[in-house]
Order: C-alpha cells, then sequence, then structure tokens
C-alpha cells in the first residue's frame, strides 16, 4: 500500500489479503473482517464505499487513522523467460559476485525497510541504458549459479536477491527484485528479474508464489 504507508503492500491469493509490512518485517494473513475489508479495494471487485473501508481497516490498525487512499493488490506477471544456459563466469564476474554476497550477508540484520530504501534509491540514481545487451547480465547470472557451491552457510534468496540485483545496477542495468507468497503451507521467496527474464530462479518455482512487491 504505497500511498498508504510506503512499508506495507499486499497481494491477493484465492480471495485471501496477504499484507507485508516492510517496516516491521513481517507478513499477515487476512482473515475475519479484515479481509473482507481489504479485499473490497481489489480494482476487479464490486465498487465498495472506499471511506467505509478504510474506517475500517484504520479501526482494525491495518492503516492509519489518515489514510485517505490504498493502492490495489500488486498486479505484477511472473516473467515468462528464463535463462536457459549459464555461460561459464570468469574469475572476475565471480570475485565481483562474492564481494557483493558477502556484502549482502553482512547487511542481513538490517531492516528490511532500509535494505528496501536503499536499493530503491541506488536503482533511481541509474542510468536507464534498455540497449544493454543480455550477454554481461547473463554472465553475472552465471557467476551467481557458481557460487551457491561457495556461499552454502548463507544461501538465503534475500541475500543473494540484493546481492545479484546490486551487482546488475553496477553495470547499468535495471534489474527488479520480486518478493512472493504462496499459502498452504505459507512460504515467501523473492527472485531476481530483467526485462521479463529469470535472472536466479526457475519458472516452475517461482510460479508457486504470487507476487506481493516489486523493487
Amino acid at each position: 500500500m504505497p500511498s498508504a504507508s510506503s512499508s506495507m503492500f499486499w497481494c491477493l491469493i484465492d480471495d485471501q489479503p496477504i499484507v507485508l509490512d516492510i517496516q516491521r518485517d513481517r507478513y499477515c494473513l487476512l482473515t475475519g473482517k479484515t479481509a473482507v475489508a481489504l479485499a473490497a479495494l481489489d480494482p476487479d471487485a464490486a465498487a465498495p464505499d472506499k471511506r467505509a473501508v478504510l474506517e475500517q481497516l484504520a479501526m482494525l490498525n491495518i492503516v492509519a487513522a489518515q489514510t485517505s487512499e490504498i493502492s490495489p493488490p500488486c498486479s505484477h506477471r511472473i516473467a515468462e523467460r528464463e535463462i536457459q544456459h549459464l555461460p561459464p563466469p570468469s574469475w572476475l564476474d565471480l570475485t565481483e559476485v562474492m564481494i557483493a554476497l558477502f556484502r549482502s550477508f553482512s547487511q542481513r540484520r538490517w531492516a528490511l525497510a532500509k535494505r528496501v530504501d536503499e536499493f530503491r534509491r541506488r536503482k533511481a540514481r541509474t542510468p536507464s541504458a534498455p540497449d544493454l545487451p543480455l550477454a554481461p547480465a547473463e554472465a553475472v547470472a552465471s557467476a551467481f549459479d557458481r557460487s551457491r557451491r561457495l556461499t552454502l552457510g548463507f544461501d538465503q534468496c534475500l541475500v543473494r536477491a540484493f546481492a545479484l540485483a546490486t551487482t546488475l545496477l553496477t553495470r547499468g542495468y535495471h534489474p527488479a527484485i520480486i518478493f512472493g507468497v504462496q499459502l498452504r503451507p505459507f512460504a515467501a521467496h523473492c527472485w531476481v528479474e530483467l526485462d521479463g527474464r529469470l535472472m536466479d530462479d526457475r519458472i516452475a518455482h517461482v510460479s508457486l508464489f504470487t507476487p506481493i512487491l516489486v523493487l
């Protein structure tokens, strides 16, 4: 819900609202009146009395009392392409990747909101270069894939996603970090996409998740 609070975002899974509060670093599965009120703001649903919905959500401590607008649920479509054949990574790429991974790992105790804000600022400062060839980005992805066997101690999707996306930014690309969730059982995951292509995962895996936040 970026317009209500830059720390709150949500999605719908089978009409079940899930909220990501990055300020408190938590996911909330909403039920009862809260779920009904938030789901009513889905643009595909019948038009609700927005003021009444906001008042109800404020009473339930989902939004601040002064909130006047809430954005719709995340509608990001997961990338439909993936890298089929990773080229052998160079030692230079692998070294850069390892440095990025260790830096990201050292920031693992940062509040999620801090990591998100820093990545957004860095991405905003990076000039867009849409004509960059894909091969250098694939080389970075290959180095990250190879690094898994060297970094088993912190093979965490959040650590790796921020490290990969940051490395791609330094190369002039504009990657997106996607946060996704699933139900039954509940699980959260994040991955990196670049121009509609998965850079660090497989479609068969990420398709199990519903995007809730795109950076």
